[in-house]
């Protein structure tokens, strides 16, 4: 299920935050990106229209990982856990929910560059991830 958020249709293709999308990230075996954000930020909004709009941030996320948007204001819950510092928080999880890192507002070029630096380390040892990181979402 493709999510519109802040006109961001056509874009990158977000996921919601559910026990589907981390099964269908265990078995494509991809880390998850995960982006917190709230509509009225405006930061969330800038990284929506620029960083995300990026056609080689587009790729790397399409290619490498699971994405999924969460508004804060609907999941306070989801917020509250992996929330690092404010909006928009970008963080890099394993497929059972393991924090890999992440970081607040991030540009298009640092966002490729971590996008590409997580997925390559992920690739190289996924399997160590899956067997040590177990935990359910």
């Amino acid at each position: 299920m493709m999510t519109d958020v802040a006109g961001n249709t056509g874009r990158i293709s977000w996921l919601p935050w559910s026990p589907e999308t981390f099964a269908r990230a265990k078995v494509e075996q991809r880390p998850v990106l995960l982006t917190v954000g709230a509509t009225w930020c405006r930061w969330s909004a800038e990284m929506l229209c620029s960083t995300y709009k990026d056609p080689i941030v587009r790729q790397l996320i399409e290619c490498r990982y699971i994405p999924i948007w969460v508004d804060a204001d609907q999941r306070p819950d989801i917020s509250e856990r992996y929330t690092l510092g404010g909006w928009p928080t970008t963080v890099f999880l394993s497929p059972t929910g393991w924090v890999l890192g992440g970081e607040t507002y991030v540009g298009a070029e640092r966002m490729a560059m971590l996008l590409t630096q997580v997925a390559d380390a992920f690739d190289l040892r996924s399997q160590e991830f899956m067997r040590l990181l177990r935990k359910p979402v």
